[in-house]
């Protein structure tokens, strides 16, 4: 049921169409914010945004990435200095979901759930859709199992279904018609994914759904991971595990404690 469309392929920004982009939408975030164009205010961002991109243009001269970053710094409440020991990917998306988060549980209406349960709920859609949609990043708000809302915070929601519904409401899913939900950008659910990954050690059990989640843009995300202890301590049920282990599992593991041979 999607309408016609033609798709795109964005090349990546040159230093100076990043700083130009930087510059043009950071104004027009400012503006519909009550900023004037040359506020003081927005300049200062704009010259901190270009420094920090500055650094990496290899990350940055993706779209999506000066999008993230400067989406950040339109919001006064973000402290760019968040980044001074330099900005991975990792961090980039980090701090732009925790930041989301924030805003989030801000609103009156959202606040008797919190920021670690929202985020909590988004990381496992993203992981059910990698698993059961074969990687899809969008699904019917029909579809969604009750199992993913079991055991986090009620609020002030009377059953499952109104759950669910306060959770989709403020998961910063974008919502098309009907009930049908997707993440906006692919990045951002394989991110969700691989941070899910880190935070929760596998059981037996979930050691082949972790081995059956480790590709594309997950993996490339765990790579870049900070901390590799909690990676490393995926091996501690390795030899209990059940179902089918890749190779490219073995391997990786193998890399966080520094190749093969280690």
């Amino acid at each position: 049921d999607w309408p016609e469309f033609r798709e795109y392929d964005l090349e990546e920004f040159t230093p100076p169409e990043r700083a130009q982009f930087v510059r043009g939408y950071l104004g027009f975030r400012g503006r519909r914010a009550g900023k004037a164009p040359g506020d003081d205010w927005i300049e200062t961002r704009v010259a901190e945004v270009n420094r920090l991109a500055d650094h990496d243009p290899s990350i940055f001269g993706k779209p999506v990435h000066a999008k993230i970053l400067t989406d950040l710094a339109a919001d006064p409440s973000v402290d760019l200095g968040q980044f001074r020991e330099g900005v991975s990917r990792w961090s980039l998306y980090d701090i732009f979901f925790n930041s989301l988060a924030e805003r989030e549980v801000e609103k009156g209406a959202r606040r008797p759930i919190g920021e670690e349960d929202r985020l909590g709920f988004l990381r496992e859609v993203a992981v059910w859709l990698w698993l059961a949609k074969g990687g899809a990043t969008a699904f019917s708000a029909h579809d969604l199992p009750d199992a993913l809302v079991d055991g986090m915070a009620h609020g002030d929601a009377a059953d499952l279904e109104s759950l669910k519904r306060e959770y989709l409401t403020g998961a910063f899913l974008e919502k098309k018609s009907g009930d049908i939900f997707y993440f906006g950008h692919r990045s951002f659910a394989e991110f969700l994914v691989a941070q899910r990954m880190v935070l929760k050690k596998p059981s037996p059990r979930e050691q082949a759904f972790y081995s059956a989640l480790l590709r594309d843009g997950v993996a490339e995300f765990l790579a870049e991971a900070p901390d590799k202890g909690p990676i490393k301590a995926w091996v501690d049920e390795v030899s209990a595990a059940q179902g089918i282990l890749h190779l490219e599992y073995f391997a990786f593991l193998a890399e966080a404690f520094g190749g093969v041979e280690a």
